[in-house]
């Protein structure tokens, strides 16, 4: 027996109308966006766009060496040493880390804390709406990019999607205690719409892409 025919028998037993033919559903599927079939150059282009316009600060390096001096132009201009960053612990950092032995690489909050500046790398980089994509975890603490009033995270052109679909599709599969998506700097606006920046986490973020 078919299913409506069945419902109907039922219905006529209970003394109720009988159920109408379920409804066609709407075509759901999104039109689309503007990043959809770009290649990583021009996702690139589309990111940086997005990335300042929410008041974030772009940064490009052909590979560690120049990687290694802009932050250390960066250390300077924050006028910090070593020891005043952290970085996370994870594989993809190793190659600053030895650059830079004094980063503090450990992952105590209240050491976090003190820090002016945390570097993380970013799984994820969305060219849609400017957004980076961290996965926390062993090694990788969530505070590093919360904490300090500065926080830069590197990535390649390999983690460079178009949409934040394409990140779930991308992140979804791998462990991590918590995913942060990351647009521009800390932004809190009270009941009266007042915008203050850095108020619930860093007042800068920048951006470090490495390009082969």
């Amino acid at each position: 027996m078919a299913e409506a025919e069945f419902l109907s028998h039922l219905a006529q037993a209970l003394g109720r109308p009988t159920p109408a033919a379920p409804a066609t559903l709407p075509d759901y599927r999104l039109p689309p966006r503007a990043v959809d079939g770009l290649d990583a150059d021009h996702r690139l282009n589309a990111f940086v766009r997005a990335f300042e316009a929410v008041n974030g600060r772009f940064l490009r390096a052909h590979g560690w060496d120049e990687a290694a001096g802009l932050v250390r132009a960066l250390l300077d201009e924050l006028g910090i040493g070593e020891s005043q960053a952290a970085v996370w612990s994870g594989p993809e950092l190793e190659p600053l880390r030895r650059i830079f032995p004094g980063f503090y690489a450990g992952g105590e909050t209240s050491e976090i804390a003190r820090r002016d500046l945390g570097i993380t790398w970013a799984h994820a980089v969305i060219a849609e709406t400017g957004t980076l994509a961290l996965l926390a975890g062993p090694g990788n603490a969530r505070s590093t990019s919360v904490l300090p009033p500065v926080h830069l995270a590197l990535f390649s052109k390999n983690e460079l999607v178009g949409t934040l679909g394409e990140a779930f599709d991308r992140l979804g599969n791998q462990p991590f205690r918590a995913l942060n998506f990351i647009t521009g700097p800390s932004r809190t606006s009270d009941i009266e719409m007042d915008l203050t920046i850095g108020v619930h986490g860093p007042e800068r973020v920048i951006a470090l892409c490495l390009e082969a």
